[in-house]
Order: structure tokens, then sequence, then C-alpha cells
């Protein structure tokens, strides 16, 4: 959305796709990340899940704690340049895998034409349930975002994941003694012990590289500090940390409600392969109406049109408090106040995710800002209002969406 130029066609878009929410907007603040605080799986993900019970949230390995330590070594040949790869890995986990802290160091070296050239690299990632906190050395920040996966992994076990990747078992071996099953699976082989990768062995385009446990302590103790990250800012998060707890718990909702979205797909995309397949003299355009109607009938899509109808009298008044707020501003204070109120009426509306700006940077204060940004919200409640009484009447997901193509 970030991309449309209109504010009247970002609201409207917004509910189109509210689903779960955007993506947090990246602005950086000084805050510490406090660490205490196509096989589509038919798994039934409860609401409350493991927000409410002591079950872990995800179940990525049959084991509950654990510290591996790998060794990763590397080299090839590709057009002319050679390379050599180096380095060490360590993975610490807890909750099964709801919990993850992955830490790389690798050195690279490539020669070309008698030239060589180091390549260090740092990473350093921590998963914390549907949420991914990823270290930025360069820039000593700390980037957050929600983790697209765990909707696809929810409810599953470590077999049925690496299934659903397209992974298929095709032997055996044994690392520090403990007996892993090779798995195939996106191009590599996997040595995976009760779904801890225990071995990892790639070859692309001549480049070979291994991946292999040097040191496992499994249900060893790991509490807190095991996941602490450096003392950067958290791209995106301000002083509050009660906020980012709370945003981390959001993602959490939210990925179990995409799981539940995503298992209701996989329902109607059944039903309609099954008609397909029951009538196969079916035309064209015979095949693209039975696939409409499915989408449009399915429980989720309907609930989320009920939903769009209902928010978008609230967005029309959360446009026009906004301008009315700015157009009372004096100065920066003022400015940042009006966007504070509106994040809070956003929140008590249920439209937490919805930004009246749409912008990426912070507006700055000055007249003629002012004046552009009240004109352009006051072009935004025109288009708005002139397109409501289309989308009240809209009886389908499809009309409502109509409606908001009009305004293009």
């Amino acid at each position: 959305m970030k991309n449309l130029d209109r504010l009247a066609l970002t609201a409207i878009v917004f509910v189109s796709f509210i689903g779960c929410g955007a993506e947090d907007k990246q602005k950086e603040s000084k805050v510490v990340l406090d660490t205490k605080s196509e096989q589509i799986v038919d798994k039934k993900i409860e609401k409350t899940s493991s927000i409410a019970t002591n079950k872990p949230f995800i179940k990525k390995y049959d084991i509950k704690n654990g510290i591996v330590e790998y060794k990763i070594k590397g080299n090839g040949n590709i057009m002319g340049m050679t390379t050599k790869t180096s380095g060490t890995k360590r993975v610490i986990f807890s909750d099964y895998g709801s919990r993850e802290l992955i830490e790389e160091n690798k050195i690279e070296t490539r020669e070309i034409n008698g030239k060589k050239e180091e390549i260090k690299t740092h990473n350093l990632v921590y998963n914390k349930d549907a949420v991914i906190y990823k270290t930025d050395f360069t820039n000593k920040v700390i980037k957050r975002m929600k983790n697209p996966a765990v909707a696809m992994i929810l409810g599953s076990s470590s077999e049925d994941i690496l299934k659903n990747f397209g992974g298929k078992k095709i032997g055996t071996d044994k690392i520090l003694g403990y007996k892993c099953d090779i798995w195939s699976i996106m191009g590599s082989k996997q040595c995976i012990y009760k779904g801890v990768v225990l071995k990892v062995e790639t070859n692309v385009m001549g480049i070979k590289n291994i991946e292999i446990a040097t040191e496992v302590n499994f249900n060893a103790k790991v509490d807190e500090n095991s996941f602490k990250l450096p003392n950067f800012p958290i791209a995106g998060i301000h002083k509050d940390k009660s906020k980012l707890e709370e945003m981390d718990e959001k993602a959490k909702e939210d990925a179990i409600k995409n799981s539940e979205q995503i298992t209701q797909l996989g329902h109607s995309i059944k039903e309609v392969h099954d008609k397909i397949i029951a009538n196969p003299n079916m035309s064209k355009d015979e095949r693209k109406k039975v696939i409409i109607e499915s989408m449009l009938n399915s429980k989720n899509i309907k609930s989320k049109f009920q939903q769009q109808k209902e928010s978008m009298p609230k967005i029309l008044n959360i446009m026009k408090t906004y301008k009315e707020c700015i157009a009372s501003t004096k100065s920066q204070s003022d400015m940042d106040s009006c966007k504070k109120e509106i994040q809070d009426l956003n929140k008590e509306l249920g439209l937490e995710d919805f930004d009246v700006e749409n912008k990426e940077e912070k507006v700055i204060w000055s007249k003629k800002n002012k004046e552009a940004l009240i004109k352009e919200i006051d072009k935004g409640i025109k288009e708005v209002s002139k397109s409501m009484p289309c989308m009240q009447k809209s009886n389908n997901m499809m009309e409502f969406i109509q409606c908001a193509r009009e305004l293009k």
C-alpha cells in the first residue's frame, strides 16, 4: 500500500487486506530488546493456542531445549573464481524451538586472476515465537519483523514441516552418536535428529558447503540471558518497552489467525479441485466462475467483507479527526501529539495498522508541510465519502473491491 499515491485509495485498500496487519514501520529509536518480557496441512489451531497455556507456541523440534555448535566449511570454482569458506555457528533454542537464537561467523576468501578478497560476516538472529529480531552490526540496529513462515507450521510436527516444504527422507547417518534421518530438501541434504539439523550439505553451481555439528547439548539449561542481543536500538519501536511485548503477543495472535485462514483456503482449493475433476468438460469461463464463487463463499472472505464495511465509517472518522488536529498545530510537538492521538483512536477502534499519513518518514512540521498534509487528507476524505454509498451497498467482496478500483 505504501506505493499508492492517493490517501483515499490507501484507506480502502487497507481494509481489503487488513487481515492480521501490516508490518511495523522501521524508524530508529533508543530501546533495547527486553527478552524477559503446494501442500496445505489440515490442522485445526485453537484460537487460545499456547498463548493461554503452557504449551509451546510452535514445535519446531522434538526436544525442549538445546545448544548446538557447528563448523562451516566450503569451497568451489565458478566462472574462474575460486572460493573458500570457513566459520562457526551456534544455535540455542528453548520451548521446542519457539525461541531460538542463531549466531554465525564466516570468512569467505575469493580469488580471481591472482587477486584475493576476504569477506567476513557476522549474523545474529533471534526467533521469538512469531517475530524475528535480526541484528544489523553494520548500522548497529536491530530489525524487527513478523515471521511469515510461522502461520504455515503452527500445529505441525517437525516431520510435517519437512514434508510441507517438499522434503523427502532418503537415508540415515550418525552424527556425534545421534542417529539422524537424511532428508533431501530445497536442493540440500540435511541429517536431522528430532527436528534438529546436525549436518547440511549443499552443492550449487560447483560451490560445495558443509555445515556439521561439533558439539551438542540437548535439554541444556537455557535461560533468558541465552537470548540476549546487543545493546542496539530497535527500528520502529518507541521507548515504551511494554509496547514491544504487546506487539510480540499481537504477532502471535495474528499468526494463529493466519494459520486458520491458510487451512480455510486449503478447504476452498480442494472444493474447487473436486468440482473441476467431477466436471472435466467445463469451459474456461465456467471454471473461472466456480473459482470465484468458491472464494467469495468462503467463511473467511465473508467475515472479512463484513469487517470492511464496518471499518470504512471508522476510517473516515479517523481522517476527519486527524485533519482537525493538524489544522490546529503550531509546532513539531503539536504534530507529534496529533499522531499520538490518532494512534490511540486507531487502537480504540480496532484499526491499529491503519496509517492515515501513509508515509514512511516522520512528517516534519512547517507551515508548508502542514498545508500540504491538510490538502492531502481533505482530498482523501472527499474521495472516501464519495465511494461510501457504493461500498455500503456492496453485497460481496468483489463488489466492495470494485468500489475501490473506481477511485483509481
